[in-house]
């Protein structure tokens, strides 16, 4: 995945000495969407309740995730190093970022395979050790790399 010079270097400036970067990925939270045709007018109060659903779904997952300790945000950045993983948020264009926190690699148990979506995106469900699952869009270029180095090998 390309990153801009000002995130890598944001990323590079929260690493320990001697760490290092195995991957790095974009990842978002899936939003809810009601499909279906109908008239323009229509469609548009749908999509506006929409907003407002997904609005209100990501504050409490953000509620959520300061619980679990495990910071989420609607579109990010991750760094998966030795120990931990490190998450940014982005904004709309990824022309800046905003560092969320880490989380060591030690709590999380596993992470399924990705599951074919529409193709730029794929599903990945993160198992924590303390029984949580997180569902996330991970861009499809990294998506079976993310997965695999979440998942101890026994």
């Amino acid at each position: 995945m390309q990153i801009p010079q000002s995130s890598r270097d944001a990323i590079n400036s929260k690493l320990l000495l001697g760490e290092s970067v195995l991957l790095t990925a974009r990842l978002r939270v899936p939003k809810v969407g009601t499909q279906g045709v109908t008239f323009f007018t229509v469609a548009m109060f749908v999509r506006l309740f929409d907003e407002i659903r997904n609005t209100a779904k990501l504050r409490e997952l953000k509620r959520q995730s300061l619980e679990l300790n495990f910071p989420l945000d609607r579109s990010m950045i991750v760094c998966i190093t030795d120990d931990r993983i490190l998450l940014w948020k982005t904004s709309m264009f990824h022309r800046a970022i905003g560092y969320l926190g880490d989380v060591p690699r030690e709590r999380v148990r596993s992470a399924s395979p990705p599951h074919v979506s529409d193709g730029k995106w794929k599903f990945v469900r993160i198992q924590t050790v303390d029984g949580a699952s997180i569902q996330l869009l991970v861009d499809g270029q990294s998506a079976l790399a993310f997965s695999q180095m979440l998942t101890p090998t026994i």
